[in-house]
């Protein structure tokens, strides 16, 4: 049994007034939904114990149903092939 980490961390390219200002002006969850699209995911993982890095852009988010994302690298977009 091999022991298994997980770490989340969040970074958020914009000033501290731009995030409250969002905060403040939400009303409902579609304008809350809408600030998740074009956010950047990052993912480290280990396959057959090699350290892989990956990046995906957030292209569409229906909260608590549905996160659609695709790869940032146009080599990857182009020849992973697309999940049913």
């Amino acid at each position: 049994m091999e022991d298994v980490f997980i770490n989340d961390a969040v970074e958020i390219d914009t000033t501290p007034e731009k995030i409250f200002e969002f905060l403040k002006n939400l009303k409902d969850d579609k304008s809350y939904c809408a600030w998740q699209e074009g956010s950047i995911v990052y993912a480290e993982e280990y396959l057959n114990k090699e350290l892989h890095k990956l990046e995906f852009k957030v292209v569409k988010y229906a909260d608590n149903k549905e996160i659609v994302y695709v790869p940032t690298s146009r080599f990857l977009r182009r020849y992973v092939p697309k999940l049913p």
